[in-house]
């Protein structure tokens, strides 16, 4: 008799519970109310740090004294209404364990997932929750090869990559598609010397002795010594005189520094009229990448061009372009005595008939034209013409099978002055935005998209972020940072990455010596004898109004004297 009034007493009690879904039972046969949630934990792809991919696997673990009904889950804090058709449901259980693919939210950076669960009576859970870092790249992933572009005197704003309008840079703007594209991208130092050496050591100019003009002095190895080191082989090819140093460390090496060397004999080779080193230098990479065993492991090849660096030749091709272009014609006629400042002045005879008449003879007696618009329009020229040849290797490392595997990089040494700043058409003179705003294109292997990142980054965190890539720690005397994490959306302020560019004058003590910062949307340039300039780069990103305010200036020297005393 005992157990048939159990019997009746359990169906009694599972009369109310089911319908109703919101009571529970005791043996005796009173009613009470189920208020206890369920309990739960949850894991993101099996606890895994970061994920590329922006699908991810959570699995779920759940218990509940009647049953877990349904889970819900979000990258907010906050649990949908316990009547939200958001929330999933399962096969009612006491113990509940399964996996569900969750969408992680646009944009790269730390992610958190939180899981609700809901118990038969409505009863929500608190949520559990576990974190993941979505990243568009992950550092530690093997020995890839090492493609390193450095174009000599090539500012960013003279790109069609970088919005200018002019289209002289359409390879490499294919390549943007597939890359990571640096938008705010600083240089250490406005001309060749101190720039190359930093971008290979990863310091400041400043912390390194090659400062003045010199073609001695100590070789500069760290990059590729660090990766022979790991087994690469490395290859330099350079077209820059100052190179035929920094590049001692390095297992082979080309120079392309004569053009009338590289011409020869050849009666149709113009090296007066047409640039033939950077032809000449992507002619030898390819030939290099060309050979089985110079590709049979990593490898590290480092090239420098400089068709966009004065003399700026007038016979590439595309200078027709841009003479009968909206830019030359809607632009005002400005007239600069140019003797003193460039040593090659375009003169009639430099120019192909189609020029000739789009822009006529020169208007003054002196012999060489004195309008800027046809040097700027030459110094475009220059830059589509190395693009073209930067296209050339960019499709032979894909036919090659060498492309999606490799760490690719473009980037410039330094911008040019061209009519913005005195002198014109000229560089290493002053440290503004024009000779130290470059572009910096990265592409990681396995990318497939391209992504913009628009904070304030170092090309000499180059050498941080392919030591990164590879899983290898940088020296400790290196003051570049990983980019990886400015790419992932992990790391978003300055923090211990201060953007600073130095120059010193030629042979004039500590007075000739110049530092600039940029932080919080100004730029400070301080000179060696404590005065400065400051500009306000948000409302003048081309710096032409000098700002004379002591307090907006203190933080900036506070700021500074951190990293330079």
């Amino acid at each position: 008799m005992q157990t048939n009034a159990l019997r009746r007493t359990l169906s009694r009690c599972l009369f109310v519970l089911i319908p109703l879904s919101v009571w529970g039972c005791g043996l005796s046969g009173e009613v009470v109310s189920d208020v206890t949630p369920p309990s739960l934990s949850v894991t993101v792809n099996n606890n895994e740090s970061s994920t590329t991919t922006g699908i991810v696997t959570v699995d779920i673990v759940a218990e509940d004294d009647v049953s877990v009904a349904a889970y819900f889950i979000s990258e907010s804090a906050e649990a949908a209404s316990a009547n939200s058709a958001e929330w999933v449901s399962v096969d009612p259980a006491k113990g509940y364990t399964g996996t569900a693919s969750f969408n992680l939210s646009s944009g790269y950076g730390n992610k958190t997932v939180y899981v609700w669960t809901m118990d038969a009576s409505g009863n929500v859970s608190a949520p559990a929750s576990a974190g993941i870092e979505y990243s568009f790249v992950e550092s530690g992933e093997g020995r890839p090869n090492v493609i390193f572009i450095v174009v000599d005197t090539l500012r960013a704003d003279h790109l069609s990559t970088y919005g200018y309008e002019r289209d002289t840079s359409p390879y490499i703007s294919a390549f943007a598609g597939s890359a990571v594209r640096f938008t705010q991208a600083i240089s250490p130092a406005p001309w060749t010397l101190p720039a190359y050496t930093s971008i290979l050591t990863g310091k400041h100019a400043f912390h390194h002795a090659l400062n003045q003009p010199t073609l001695t002095g100590t070789p500069v190895g760290p990059l590729p010594k660090l990766l022979m080191d790991e087994g690469y082989k490395a290859v330099s090819i350079q077209t820059n005189y100052y190179l035929q140093n920094l590049d001692q460390a390095f297992k082979e090496r080309y120079h392309y520094f004569d053009p009338e060397e590289i011409c020869g004999s050849d009666p149709d080779c113009d090296w007066e009229h047409t640039g033939v080193q950077d032809p000449a230098a992507i002619s030898r990479a390819i030939k290099w990448l060309n050979v089985p065993d110079n590709v049979d492991e990593s490898f590290f090849m480092f090239i420098g061009l400089i068709n966009p660096h004065l003399d700026y030749k007038t016979g590439n091709g595309y200078l027709e372009e841009f003479v009968n272009d909206s830019v030359f014609t809607s632009a005002p006629a400005l007239s600069f005595s140019l003797s003193s400042s460039l040593t090659y002045l375009i003169t009639y005879a430099d120019l192909s008939s189609e020029v000739q008449s789009c822009v006529g003879a020169p208007e003054s007696d002196v012999g060489y034209y004195q309008d800027s618009r046809l040097y700027i329009a030459a110094y475009d020229s220059e830059i589509k013409h190395t693009d073209y040849y930067i296209g050339l290797l960019v499709s032979t490392l894909k036919s090659l099978g060498l492309y999606d595997g490799s760490i690719i990089i473009i980037t410039a040494d330094h911008g040019e002055n061209l009519d913005d700043f005195s002198p014109p058409f000229s560089h290493g003179n002053n440290l503004n935005n024009t000779l130290i705003h470059v572009p910096l294109l990265i592409k990681f292997p396995g990318q497939t998209e391209g992504l913009d990142v628009d904070s304030y980054v170092r090309t000499i965190d180059i050498l941080p972020t392919v030591l990164d890539y590879a899983g290898l720690a940088p020296p400790d005397d290196v003051d570049g940072r990983s980019l990886i994490p400015v790419v992932n959306n992990t790391v978003t302020d300055a923090g211990d990455r201060p953007v600073l560019s130095y120059r010193e004058d030629i042979l004039s003590g500590d007075e000739g010596k110049y530092v600039s910062i940029i932080k919080d949307g100004f730029k400070l340039i301080k000179k060696g004898d404590g005065t400065y300039v400051l500009y306000n780069l948000e409302l003048d990103p081309e710096e032409k109004y000098k700002i004379t305010d002591p307090d907006r200036a203190k933080p900036l020297f506070d700021y500074l004297h951190l990293y330079y005393k």
